[in-house]
């Protein structure tokens, strides 16, 4: 096949794609525009405009708004590197085929694959002040008495973020294993002849070549992160008192609840940049940390 017809083939694979990314592109960005122009107004639910409004200047001194942006960062913080981490290792363990690895992918796919709201509610269950993980570690001597982890101000919290790293790990395992797979095998043995230890083939082989799909797994969860909904809205409603609201709650609350769409309006717009400012930030600062690990990346 001729360099032309090649050339030829790879530039019309972009026209069968355009009609779709136009029409994506087109969809998200008429709903930006609507959200933006929502928070410009003070709009009473549904949809009514009533005049314009300095939602914007009132969300700088609401104090519940930043407290939910910090709950928000937090639980970024907390879960997404882990995630990441626990990822990685999951598709190292995989991508060595030992016997029973298609039960093992089974099973630790079984929470991302649950309906949210329905792994939120077993969560609750599981967590109850008479639930079984406290029956278990009463029955043990572990803790004296049951504890209501989801209301308690200082396990609440902690109990959100464990829920989501087992929930979301899977995600990670599976964008990492691609990568793994796409390591072409003569390259593992050829290192496993010159008398490369495991240690020396990840750092100089795997890694570099796996390093795309961590980033990409890394970015896609931080972003999804920030609409985490489901769990929080069933387990804590944001309870003990703001201690778990996150974000996506508060905004939730001020639509449907409070009935002030354009307010919430103007809290989802300064999250959808505060989300991409981050995201932009959290890519840019990987990119040098891996750099300067000696990782040389494309």
């Amino acid at each position: 096949m001729s360099k032309s017809m090649l050339k030829r083939l790879r530039d019309i694979r972009y026209i069968y794609a355009l009609p779709g990314m136009v029409y994506l592109m087109g969809f998200l960005f008429s709903a930006f525009i609507f959200i933006v122009v929502l928070s410009l107004f003070d709009v009473e639910f549904p949809f009514i405009l009533k005049g314009l409004t300095n939602n914007y200047v009132k969300l700088l001194t609401d104090d519940r708004f930043w407290n939910s942006l910090m709950v928000s960062y937090k639980l970024a913080a907390v879960t997404v590197p882990i995630e990441v981490l626990l990822g990685l290792v999951l598709a190292l363990i995989v991508s060595q085929r030992l016997p029973g690895m298609s039960l093992f992918m089974i099973l630790i796919l079984a929470p991302m694959l649950t309906i949210p709201i329905a792994w939120a509610n077993i969560w609750r269950l599981l967590l109850i002040e008479y639930g079984p993980v406290n029956e278990l570690l009463t029955g043990w001597g572990i803790i004296p008495k049951a504890i209501g982890f989801f209301g308690d101000i200082n396990l609440s919290f902690w109990a959100i973020a464990l829920c989501d790293i087992i929930e979301w790990t899977p995600f990670c395992a599976l964008i990492i294993i691609a990568g793994v797979q796409a390591i072409p095998p003569q390259v593992i043995e050829a290192s496993r002849v010159d008398g490369a230890g495991s240690l020396i083939r990840f750092r100089r082989i795997i890694l570099p070549i796996i390093i795309p799909s961590i980033l990409t797994a890394l970015l896609l969860r931080l972003m999804d992160s920030f609409k985490t909904f489901d769990i929080i809205y069933m387990c804590t409603m944001g309870g003990p008192g703001i201690v778990t609201e996150v974000s996506s709650l508060y905004i939730y609350k001020m639509a449907f609840v409070h009935m002030d769409v354009g307010y919430a309006s103007a809290a989802t717009v300064i999250l959808f940049l505060l989300v991409v400012f981050t995201c932009l930030l959290v890519y840019r600062v990987s990119l040098r940390i891996v750099r300067k690990l000696g990782v040389v990346v494309g």
